[in-house]
């Protein structure tokens, strides 16, 4: 689960540079939506 979790995160921030990379606010939201998965 954790791993899944790990790749599905990398995928999507990949995903985001790839479209522009200076969308740092969205990233972080991601992050934090990641972190708040994984204390759960």
């Amino acid at each position: 689960m954790w791993t899944i979790i790990g790749q599905l995160a990398v995928y999507f921030l990949q995903q985001r540079f790839a479209h522009n990379g200076n969308e740092t606010d969205d990233l972080k939201l991601i992050e934090g939506q990641i972190v708040r998965a994984l204390r759960k």
